[in-house]
Parts: C-alpha cells; structure tokens; sequence
C-alpha cells in the first residue's frame, strides 16, 4: 500500500524482490553512501532490489516505501540457496557466480553499492568473469536453446569456440541468447607517428594475410593486462625490452552477428605502448623480401618485417595511420593478399 515500507537502513537482508506492479521510492541517508548528499530515486516496474542478499551478507543502506500500491515477487535467500544445494551442477555454478558478484560487489571505486545498485555488477559481465568451467555450463544451456530453436547455422562451430573459452553463451533474463567476444590489442607507435600493425601469419607457404593492430583473444579466465603480456612475450618477444606500456582503453560494442546470428557484445581492450627504436636494430627480427606486386589501388606497402614464433612467422609493419585505415577496410581485406604475392618464395635475411 502507498507510503508502507519495505525495509529500513541498518535491518539484515534476508530476501530479494522484483517489482512486478506499482512504484516505489528508494531513500538513502547520506551517512550510506559517498555523494554527500541524501539520495531520493524513483523505482519502477521491472527492478530488481537487493539482489546483494543472495551473494553477500548484507545491510540495506536505504529504506525502500511504496508510492502506489504495488505487486511484488520476493523471494527468501536462504531457501533459493537451499534450491542451489540440491543438484551439484547448480550448486557449483551458483558458487562460481556469487563468488565473482562478491568480488565485484566489495571492490568497487565509484559509487558505493546500494540496495537497487550494484555497479560492475550486470549478468553478463559477472557471467564474463566466471571461470572457463561455469562459462561453459551456462553457455550449454544456450547452445541446446539455440539448437531448438533452429536459428543458428553454425552451431558446432560455435560450441567449439565456446568449450575453447574463446566465446561466452547465456540466456538473458527475458529468454534472449547472447554471445560474449573478448579481444585485446596492441596499439604500438613510433616517435614518427607510424603504428605498428599484423599484416598476418605465414606458415609454410600458407598466407593468412589480414591487416589489423597485433592482438589475441584472452584464453579462459585471463585478465585483458595478461593477454597483452602473453602477446608481448610470444609473437612480439623481441620488441619487448625495447617497449614503453601507457594506457589500456576499454570499448564495448552491440551488435548481431552476421554469422551466427546471435545479439553480441564486443568487448577490446587496446593498450597503448611507444617504441623508440628501428626494426633493424633488434635482433631475432626479420626483413622480409618478396616479389609484392604494385598497387592498383590504395598505398604502397611499406617494409615488412617477420617474427618467428614456433613454426610460424608473423609478418608486420610500421604504416601511416591512413595506409592502416585503408588496408584494415574491407577494401583492404581484397588488397592486401594480393600485394603480398611472392611472400611464400622469399628468402629471410636477419638485419
């Protein structure tokens, strides 16, 4: 009814509720939380309040009152907890999830958590953070969805990636299927303002050619900052001692997927770095020579270089940003193996 309340600052949460109907006003003291000033917000349809309780052992830090009559679903903490017990493949994954939520939810620097707030605390990022086995069990529930509703071509191919921990499955809420991709990349320059960008691999007389800044997609349970570091120390070890780490930059995208036809968020994490030295001045790094063809189109192709790394070599160069933008481009994608023509025949010469 309007005006009862809910709970009060300080009580022990011992349950969860959703807002199915009506609306309800949240107040916060300033004494809980470090805006400095009393907090005054209005809750709809839709919200979920104290999810905390299921994770942590909280106190709520505001009083929640009804504006209107209002419909709510609550649920006991202790009983869902008591559901988890009952199959071990629940339980574990519940434990993995709250694990995760609990470490978010006591390290954040913004804004403190609140009973209608958590930051850094949304399904798919927590889902995101879990470890390799919990993704997996989760994803399987999607990738079985996915299978009845006969709306993915390539469905093994994505359950590889996904047991492969390169992509991440989960249903949504309201019964939607995401897919999660994680990628890191170096963005390297020089004093000259030349980026440092992968022209592709070559392995044998095979050429995946592909412009793009060097990069990988972080293995299972790897932080983006030791994605970087595994890219420094295998397919860029050279360059290494000779590079300056500045900022890492975090970009999130949405979009479907043109492939698997599946609503995708696109995590990169670019770290920027500097290099104040020449190819040629550092060992294990090769000067490539080959017949490249002219361009019909498009900028010439600067010097390229190779790093070995296993029974692979991985081609770079140091481009203009306007050559990366034209060869990062679809256009380039065309171009670009076709002025590496005459690649697999060359001879490697150290500098």
């Amino acid at each position: 009814m309007p005006e009862d309340t809910l709970f009060w600052p300080g009580q022990l949460a011992e349950k969860m509720h959703y807002v199915i109907k009506g609306h309800m006003r949240y107040l916060q003291e300033v004494v809980w939380n470090r805006s400095g000033e009393n907090l005054n917000s209005n809750v709809s349809e839709g919200t979920w309040l104290c999810e905390a309780a299921l994770w942590t052992h909280w106190l709520h830090v505001g009083r929640m009152e009804a504006i209107t009559t209002a419909e709510l679903l609550t649920l006991d903490v202790e009983k869902v907890i008591s559901c988890f017990q009952g199959v071990a493949s629940v339980k574990i994954t519940a434990c993995s999830y709250g694990d995760v939520y609990h470490r978010m939810a006591t390290n954040v620097t913004e804004a403190w958590p609140n009973d209608v707030t958590v930051p850094n605390t949304s399904h798919e990022l927590i889902i995101m953070k879990m470890n390799h086995s919990a993704r997996v069990r989760v994803g399987c529930v999607a990738l079985e969805k996915l299978r009845r509703l006969r709306r993915c071509p390539h469905d093994t191919d994505l359950e590889t990636k996904m047991l492969n921990g390169q992509v991440s499955l989960f249903v949504t809420g309201t019964g939607e299927i995401q897919r999660f991709v994680s990628v890191v990349a170096l963005s390297c320059r020089r004093e000259d303002g030349r980026v440092l960008v992968s022209l592709g691999v070559l392995h044998g007389r095979e050429l995946k050619a592909r412009c793009r800044l060097p990069g990988s997609k972080p293995l299972p349970s790897e932080e983006p900052q030791e994605a970087v570091q595994r890219l420094l120390n295998s397919k860029l070890s050279p360059l290494q001692p000779f590079m300056e780490a500045g900022e890492t930059q975090h970009t999130c995208e949405w979009r479907d997927s043109s492939v698997y036809r599946i609503m995708t968020r696109y995590d990169k994490f670019v770290c920027h770095a500097t290099v104040s030295v020449e190819f040629d001045e550092i060992q294990d790094i090769v000067k490539l020579r080959g017949k490249f063809k002219s361009a019909f189109r498009g900028p010439p192709l600067p010097d390229v270089w190779g790093i070995r790394c296993g029974d692979e070599m991985n081609i770079y160069a140091w481009m203009q940003q306007e050559s990366f933008d034209f060869f990062s481009s679809p256009a380039g994608d065309v171009a670009l193996p076709n002025r590496l023509v005459g690649i697999e025949e060359m001879d490697f010469l150290c500098v």
